[in-house]
């Protein structure tokens, strides 16, 4: 199994673009998510934030703009994942805001969705 030190490391993702009027904002950068087989992640002592979702286009014609989902981090692997998260500070991305008559995006999650 590959292993995947982040050890000590202090990273920060992109945040998503905004939607254009009435569009999605972009997604949240993340941190060692949706891998394959990924084996060991060692996040120990490390500084990690990942990107905020962008904020949906707002205007007063057009209705119903979604805001973008927050960055993962270690999330939605599959196979066998061993993950150390001793001593680290994470944030995870917060949702973008909705536009006009829209919904909010959700944050990112931490160590979710492994199979």
């Amino acid at each position: 199994m590959p292993t995947q030190s982040f050890r000590g490391a202090k990273i920060k993702t992109g945040t998503g673009g905004s939607g254009s009027l009435g569009g999605t904002g972009g997604r949240g950068g993340d941190v060692d998510s949706g891998n394959r087989n990924s084996g060991k992640q060692d996040f120990g002592n490390s500084t990690i934030v990942t990107g905020h979702g962008g904020s949906a286009g707002r205007s007063w014609r057009l209705w119903g703009g979604r805001g973008g989902r927050g960055g993962d981090i270690g999330s939605n692997s599959i196979g066998d994942t061993d993950q150390d998260f001793s001593n680290a500070d994470m944030e995870t991305g917060h949702g973008g805001h909705a536009g006009t008559g829209g919904i909010g995006g959700r944050g990112g999650d931490i160590g979710s969705g492994n199979q």
